[in-house]
């Protein structure tokens, strides 16, 4: 920033704060969009401590932690319940692995007879699958994905170890037990490609190897680290008919290769020799596999190949050091990531496949933004991201640049948002903004406006010797169709003795406008023989002070509040 005023450099500091106060307009909105809370499905400061939310038609289903346990619950914009208390009392089941098969919903679950198991929601109604493991030490099913009409995952059992299962809407079966008897072969990164899933798992022989199965049967695809040692392949990423992965041969190291489940071979040895690159974070964009790796003279950077020898997309931290980018997010032609520089600390990158730029560098100079939960939604990056002004708090990146959607937790801390999740116009995270604990917050359409008020000040107000009384008006704050329109009237009480004959009198009239969260004064006139009368009856000073108030939206009310006038001066 050197040449830059002190001035220019508090404006550019302050910015993203700045960005915060712009209306945005998501896609096919009309009105702008706002962040606040979308349902409390734990009343009180302790929040649910929310679980990953999974749309299901005009609801969504999630994990949360209430009076009843922690348990499946369900909830839209106007309501939320409990679906099933499956572990009467405060611990619950502990519902995780959400995975949506037809019209089920799959997740696995704790109970005292069955430990913890696979279970279904289907409509209303909860359900075991299957017992697995008979008796209450349960068969931790776990990497739950659907191959067409199954759901595959790794379970245990007392007959079989740890091996790969199957279940649809029959029950649960073994797919196949590739590491015969009660030995397990573990089954782990377990990825659901085309009409196949991709897994490594241990064979005595041949160790931990790649392998696939079209959920009947299993096949080892190849003994990439010849004899018992292991190649541990993973991250199993599909482009142009071949399946990418990264995996040691014992000769090479760790390094990119590809199959067809026929043929396997090595993409490129990046770190020549038997030093390994260790590609991660495998991602497919038009024709080429982007990935982290390192060779000697870059350390961890951005590579990608289209099937040929991989190369650098860019050495975003020079030298051997890393910028270890990670976190990769497809949003139409780019790839975002988060990468390391020593210039600007961890923050938000993109690439469309030559060379990267930084995208936004929430604390300006070394230190990290460190964003997370990166999520494309119609358009945009969703992302937690840390400032040390207001700690981690929603924001969204687009082509137009960064916006903080709130700082819902006020201060330093932050209300440490995640699962970044569209239903409907509303972008649904969770979220502790310090009052309501973890809670479900939306960033979305506003709630429609439906009602307005008036505050009237005091309860007794003089009168002058011109016979002007001043009564005060507040407008809400939350008055978002302002300003508040109020026709105001002072009206006796009771009935008085007036020009002849007792009656109900009023005794002044005003009109006024308040803007929101301001206060006006309403300075009103009293005629001549009303003030008279004001002075020579105690009784006519009680009067009923009657404001009736209307927004933009159309929205009408009347507030009423007694009030007592003081005896006119002469």
């Amino acid at each position: 920033m050197r040449g830059m005023t002190r001035r220019a450099v508090a404006l550019f500091t302050a910015l993203p704060i700045l960005l915060a106060l712009c209306a945005v307009s998501l896609p096919g909105q009309a009105s702008a969009a706002e962040a606040r809370l979308f349902q409390d499905l734990n009343p009180g400061p302790s929040g649910s401590e929310l679980g990953p939310f999974i749309v299901r038609g005009n609801e969504v289903i999630t994990a949360a932690g209430n009076d009843s346990g922690y348990e499946l619950h369900r909830f839209n914009r106007d309501s939320s319940s409990l679906i099933r208390d499956l572990v009467p009392g405060p611990l619950g089941s502990d519902p995780h692995n959400l995975t949506t098969l037809g019209d089920s919903i799959y997740f696995t679950a704790e109970t005292e007879a069955t430990g913890n198991e696979l279970w279904r929601l289907t409509g209303n109604s909860i359900e075991l699958v299957e017992d697995i493991n008979p008796g209450p030490d349960g068969s931790d099913p776990e990497g739950l994905v659907v191959v067409g009409n199954r759901l595959l995952f790794q379970a245990r059992s007392a007959a079989t170890g740890s091996e790969l299962w199957r279940a649809d809407a029959g029950g649960a079966n073994l797919v196949d037990d590739i590491e015969p008897g009660a030995d397990s072969s573990n089954p782990s990164d377990i990825v659901a490609i085309g009409s196949k899933a991709y897994f490594t798992a241990n064979e005595t022989g041949f160790g931990y190897e790649p392998m696939s199965t079209d959920g009947l049967t299993a096949n080892r695809i190849i003994d990439l680290y010849p004899g018992a040692n292991s190649s541990y392949a993973d991250d199993f990423t599909l482009l142009g008919g071949q399946v990418y992965f990264g995996g040691d041969d014992g000769v090479d190291g760790d390094e990119l290769w590809r199959t067809d489940d026929v043929v396997t071979t090595q993409v490129g040895d990046i770190y020549p020799g038997g030093t390994s690159s260790y590609p991660d974070y495998l991602t497919a964009l038009n024709g080429f596999i982007y990935f982290q790796a390192e060779d000697p003279a870059d350390g961890y950077e951005l590579w990608r190949s289209n099937g040929g020898a991989p190369t650098q997309v860019a050495d975003i931290h020079p030298g051997p050091g890393s910028s270890s980018p990670y976190e990769f997010t497809t949003l139409g032609n780019q790839i975002y990531f988060n990468a390391y520089d020593e210039t600007h600390g961890t923050e938000l990158h993109r690439t469309s496949g030559t060379g990267s730029e930084l995208v936004f560098d929430s604390i300006p100079g070394e230190d990290s933004g460190s964003p997370s939960g990166l999520t494309a939604i119609d358009g945009a990056i969703y992302a937690a991201i840390y400032q040390p002004e207001i700690g981690s708090e929603p924001w969204r990146i687009d082509s137009s640049g960064a916006t903080l959607l709130a700082d819902l937790f006020p201060g330093t801390t932050g209300s440490s948002p995640y699962s970044f999740t569209k239903f409907g116009e509303d972008i649904l995270f969770a979220a502790n903004d310090g009052t309501h604990g973890y809670e479900v917050f939306t960033y979305g359409p506003p709630l429609p406006d439906t009602s307005v008020s008036i505050g009237i000040v005091g309860k007794k107000v003089a009168v002058g010797k011109k016979g002007f009384a001043a009564i005060k008006l507040t407008c809400p704050a939350t008055e978002v169709s302002g300003p508040c329109k109020v026709s105001l009237s002072l009206k006796t009480k009771k009935k008085v003795r007036f020009k002849g004959k007792k009656r109900f009198v009023t005794v002044a009239k005003k009109t006024i406008t308040v803007a929101p969260g301001k206060t006006g004064t309403a300075k009103m006139k009293i005629s001549k023989p009303v003030k008279a009368l004001l002075r020579s009856s105690k009784a006519a000073r009680s009067v009923t002070v009657s404001a009736k108030v209307s927004d933009n939206a159309g929205n009408k009310a009347t507030v009423t509040k007694a009030y007592v006038l003081g005896r006119p001066a002469k």
